[in-house]
């Protein structure tokens, strides 16, 4: 992915937040999809398991 698509995203995620609330939630949303995919690549190419 390149920097402008991030830029992009960044921009369109950014519209919704009105809160400081609003930023630790999707905060804590991306972290948690970013975790979620680093396990699950980890577990495919180290210990040969197929995500669900």
């Amino acid at each position: 992915m390149n920097t402008e698509t991030i830029k992009a995203l960044a921009l369109n995620l950014a519209k919704d937040i009105k809160t400081p609330d609003d930023l630790s939630a999707l905060s804590v949303h991306l972290t948690k999809i970013t975790v979620e995919a680093a396990l699950g690549a980890e577990l495919e190419a180290h210990l040969g398991y197929a995500p669900n």
